[in-house]
């Protein structure tokens, strides 16, 4: 290489060098802030406003997101509530029909016992005509008696309805039971004439059982008789 080109590229060298250092100085000189004061505290304003405008605005959306939910919530709850009512009112019809059909359903019950009190009954005029038309002629009798003397009553507890509180007592319907035995006394002046009786209350199919409860002799009136006690059954 000649004297010619290293000094050719030797200036080549100080004149990027040369480029670089001027290329520092013109970008430092280039940061320097040119723009007056005031104009400068109006844009930081500015800035400062703006940026509490875009808060302004993040908190008014937070506060109507917020009240939107409320709305809605509250929508809900009145609707729920409609329906409750709805429900409620059911609740009570549904009730009351209850009632209706539970206090039918009793005064049914009780047409019906008493209607099966009516058929037990016996036709006791019939019954008395009968059994004295089947009494041997050396027989009396002294007393004619149901068994129970008086009717009996008995307390039926209804079903208390579904639902019901437990304090509640159940409605309670009083039936009376008809006699179902009826006891005859009596004297005859043979042993044998009880039997007879009972055997042609037996052929007559108007009880499901007569029987001889007692029978024995005794005095009566300066005499000798057989006392006896029948029952019959239906």
């Amino acid at each position: 290489m000649g004297g010619d080109a290293f000094f050719e590229v030797y200036r080549r060298c100080l004149r990027v060098t040369a480029d670089r250092l001027n290329g520092r100085r013109l970008a430092f000189m280039t940061r320097i802030n040119l723009i007056p004061a005031p104009v400068q505290m109006s844009q930081r304003r500015r800035r400062h406003t703006a940026r509490w405008l875009v808060a302004a605005m993040l908190s008014l959306s937070a506060v109507a997101v917020s009240l939107g939910y409320e709305w809605l919530r509250r929508a809900e709850a009145g609707e729920l509530h409609a329906r409750s009512q709805q429900l409620q009112l059911g609740l009570r019809q549904a009730r009351a029909k209850l009632e209706a059909t539970t206090t039918e359903v009793q005064q049914t019950r009780i047409r019906i016992d008493r209607a099966n009190a009516l058929r037990s009954k016996r036709a006791w005029s019939g019954l008395i005509t009968l059994i004295g038309e089947n009494l041997p002629d050396t027989c009396w009798l002294t007393s004619i008696a149901t068994d129970p003397t008086a009717p009996t009553r008995q307390v039926r507890r209804t079903p208390a309805r579904p639902g019901a509180a437990d304090a509640e007592e159940a409605p309670r319907a009083i039936t009376i039971d008809a006699p179902r035995k009826l006891k005859l006394a009596g004297f005859a002046t043979e042993a044998a004439e009880p039997h007879a009786l009972v055997a042609a209350l037996k052929e007559t199919g108007a009880f499901t059982r007569v029987a001889v409860l007692e029978s024995q002799r005794q005095p009566v009136h300066g005499g000798m008789y057989y006392r006896f006690e029948l029952v019959c059954e239906w």
